[in-house]
């Protein structure tokens, strides 16, 4: 998956992927900030087997790359697999938009 836009102040949904507590999400890739001057927030959102959410903020300045990975957990004591995953994008200042492209590959 591969998409370019620009960012706005109001966070923005990128990508969302559901799946079995049996399969958990896995999922790699990377953002871009594309822009010359200002800054992005990247947020992930991810959720467990067990409803809990968590939120993980990234902020990438002009012409930075972020690259990520969520992988399965397995084996005895090991955290447990996230079921939904999703990503939004928004400026992080208000008003001071910036463009980005984003890749990522679900297995």
């Amino acid at each position: 998956m591969v998409v370019s836009d620009t960012t706005t102040n109001d966070p923005t949904e990128i990508t969302e992927q559901h799946t079995t507590p049996d399969d958990g999400v896995k999922i790699f890739g990377s953002i871009k900030n594309t822009g010359n001057t200002n800054s992005m927030t990247f947020r992930k959102l991810l959720t467990d087997v067990y409803g809990v959410t968590e939120t993980v903020d990234t902020v990438i300045g002009p012409g930075e790359i972020s690259s990520f990975s969520l992988l399965r957990a397995t084996g005895v004591n090991t955290a447990s697999p996230y079921t939904d995953y999703e990503v939004l994008i928004f400026s992080t200042v208000a008003d001071q938009a910036t463009t980005y492209e984003y890749h990522h590959v679900q297995f």
